[in-house]
């Protein structure tokens, strides 16, 4: 979930503090982006190797998530085009197996959505980020973010109750 922001300056000895906070997340991300947990694994690690490779250009006055999920669905993308593309969703991994085995149903029906609307639901409802923030990361208008994620809601319900009929 989206938390309050303390600027925290991006170099090499603050990179693992980072890592830290953030790869969780970016895995479950991940995994519910290109649906594969192998996949997701590969995405992260490339994403903390861009974040490392690059935190010379990151602005320390600015939200270091916006930056980071950007990469991070960057990759996705990058992943999705590849052999993962029609991969179902495996495991997310031991440290999200827990919420992967609750919800299964809901991963399940989240994968069926059109990447478009995909990712800007695991932004909102998976990690807790505002509608604003979901603009920032993807580079979108605001209305466009939210007109997705009202359509991704409502195509939802109806896999949803499709699958309780």
């Amino acid at each position: 979930m989206a938390e309050q922001k303390t600027p925290l300056k991006l170099n090499k000895d603050s990179f693992e503090v980072y890592y830290q906070k953030h790869a969780n997340n970016a895995l479950r991300v991940a995994a519910a982006v290109v649906r594969s947990d192998a996949a997701a694994a590969d995405v992260v690690q490339e994403t903390f190797l861009r974040v490392y490779l690059n935190m010379h250009k990151f602005d320390n006055t600015k939200n270091f998530e916006p930056w980071f999920y950007r990469i991070l669905i960057n990759e996705c993308r990058r992943a999705y085009g590849r052999k993962y593309e029609t991969s179902p969703i495996e495991d997310l991994s031991e440290l999200a197996q827990p919420i992967k085995s609750e919800y299964d149903y809901l991963y399940e029906a989240i994968g069926e959505l059109k990447k478009s609307q995909r990712i800007p639901i695991i932004l909102r409802y998976l990690s807790g980020y505002s509608d604003k923030e979901i603009a920032v990361i993807l580079r979108l208008n605001l209305t466009t973010v939210k007109a997705r994620i009202k359509r991704g809601k409502e195509k939802l319900r109806l896999i949803l109750q499709r699958e309780n009929d």
